[in-house]
């Protein structure tokens, strides 16, 4: 059973859902890249906002977000928690992904995502220049608004899959 009823009318075709309504696949599509680019201007002006705030907190200082994001690639070479700064260029690569509607865009919004939330995992952080590591003592906010630009988009990605497949199965 068909939940979907595709009619050739002219030159275009209708497609007639359970409930009745008739739409035109071209709407679909209209209204899918109108979501895509509601998904994307949220999660990148999460990432923004996240930049104005404090991430975490150690026993010495606060880290301010926009600095652990310019520097933070630095610390990639001493490792631990700081390996978690290689979500921001898969952030942005997820969003320039997301626009051309790339099949592997979910994929690596969820990999940036796992990254993001790997750095829970971690109980110090290099605190300073000099690369001592202090204790994490609590996640500010910059930190969650960060994971939710990862997880927005990645969840963006889930349903666009999903309707993606929904509208080829309808199709055929």
């Amino acid at each position: 059973l068909k939940s979907d009823i595709i009619q050739q009318t002219d030159n275009s075709y209708l497609v007639t859902n359970i409930d009745g309504h008739k739409s035109n696949p071209t709407e679909r599509d209209d209204k899918i890249n109108t979501y895509r680019r509601v998904i994307i201007a949220a999660s990148v002006g999460l990432f923004i906002y996240s930049l104005t705030r404090q991430c975490y907190c150690t026993a010495n200082q606060c880290g301010d977000a926009i600095m652990v994001f310019l520097l933070g690639w630095l610390g990639v070479f001493f490792g631990g928690a700081a390996l978690t700064w290689l979500a921001n260029p898969l952030i942005i690569l997820s969003w320039i992904m997301t626009k051309r509607n790339s099949k592997h865009a979910l994929t690596v919004s969820a990999l940036a995502s796992l990254i993001c939330l790997s750095f829970l995992l971690f109980d110090k952080v290099i605190d300073n220049e000099a690369g001592h590591y202090n204790e994490i003592i609590s996640y500010q906010s910059g930190y969650w608004l960060w994971a939710c630009s990862a997880l927005t988009m990645a969840f963006g990605n889930l349903y666009f899959k999903f309707a993606k497949s929904t509208t080829d199965k309808n199709a055929s």
